[in-house]
């Protein structure tokens, strides 16, 4: 073999040696690569990365996967609680009920009970009520002697009663000489009587005069009289 053919033989196989050699990286550097499915929200196109020793013998920029970005945890969002204001329960002030006092001494009533004997001595009683306060009303009781002529002394001796409260009083002297008909005061007592407004009462009266002597009948003669008597009633509205 001459000389020439030699130098294309070595020639030849270089070539051929380059050619592999070149195949080879090709197919290692195309095996190395990671194919990432192209994603718009998770895969970016690496930027200012230092050119690789591949790059830097001129071949294209690999396409690195981004990862996604860890989850972060999601803070839990307190519920509010609404405010219920406590309602104060409202309390009224009470006004105590103040009645307008009425005047005092306004007539309730009058009236007159009397013995009624069949002789010329007898007795009555005359009653009157007014307003005292609010609650109360006053009943005065008045008892008479009628008489013609008749002297007498004072005794403890006249009681009146109105309801159940009775008293005993002094009856007043009597001296009188006149032949005709007349009354002369025994005595008197007033007493407090409960009777509110809108209320009525009926009490009984009784009057009696222990006269304990005697008198004329009217007819020439005289009579024993131990005691003259008067009853009723009185009623009261208010």
């Amino acid at each position: 073999m001459n000389t020439k053919m030699k130098v294309r033989a070595v020639v030849f196989v270089i070539f051929f040696l380059l050619l592999a050699a070149a195949i080879v990286y090709i197919m290692t550097s195309t095996a190395d690569r990671e194919i990432v499915p192209y994603s718009p929200e998770f895969s970016i196109r690496e930027q200012n990365q230092p050119e690789s020793a591949s790059q830097s013998s001129g071949n294209a920029p690999d396409t690195v996967s981004t990862p996604a970005p860890a989850a972060q945890p999601t803070e839990a969002v307190p519920t509010p609680t609404p405010y219920v204001p406590t309602p104060t329960p409202y309390v009224p002030t009470p006004t105590p009920y103040v009645p307008t006092p009425e005047p005092a001494g306004l007539p309730l009533g009058s009236g007159t009970i009397s013995s009624g004997m069949p002789w010329l001595l007898n007795i009555h009683a005359d009653w009157s009520a007014v307003t005292a306060t609010n609650s109360r009303v006053e009943v005065t009781v008045i008892v008479y002697a009628d008489h013609y002529s008749l002297h007498y002394n004072s005794f403890e001796n006249l009681a009146i009663r109105l309801g159940e409260e009775s008293h005993r009083l002094y009856a007043n002297e009597i001296q009188s000489d006149i032949n005709q008909p007349q009354s002369t005061e025994l005595g008197r007592y007033t007493y407090s009587v409960p009777l509110a407004k809108g209320e009525t009462v009926s009490l009984p009266l009784s009057a009696v005069w222990e006269f304990g002597g005697t008198y004329g009948d009217g007819y020439g003669h005289t009579v024993d009289i131990p005691s003259l008597r008067c009853e009723g009633t009185v009623t009261l509205t208010r």
